[in-house]
């Protein structure tokens, strides 16, 4: 299987999120874990959903 290799450079915002999670996610509840996973992937498929739309719009114009 080919795989595309993408570089992607992380802004400080994002390397601050990474690292404030990294400390908060050992320290929570098992259902906290699991609430932050929900919203988590929720959010994924939000975007993934606007990104599909953007793409459709686009080749219909």
């Amino acid at each position: 299987m080919a795989e595309t290799a993408v570089k992607e450079v992380m802004t400080d915002k994002e390397r601050k999120i990474m690292q404030t999670f990294g400390e908060v996610i050992p320290k929570l509840t098992e259902g906290e874990k699991n609430y932050l996973l929900g919203l988590g992937e929720g959010m994924r498929v939000s975007i993934s959903k606007t990104a599909t739309e953007q793409s459709a719009a686009s080749a219909a114009e």
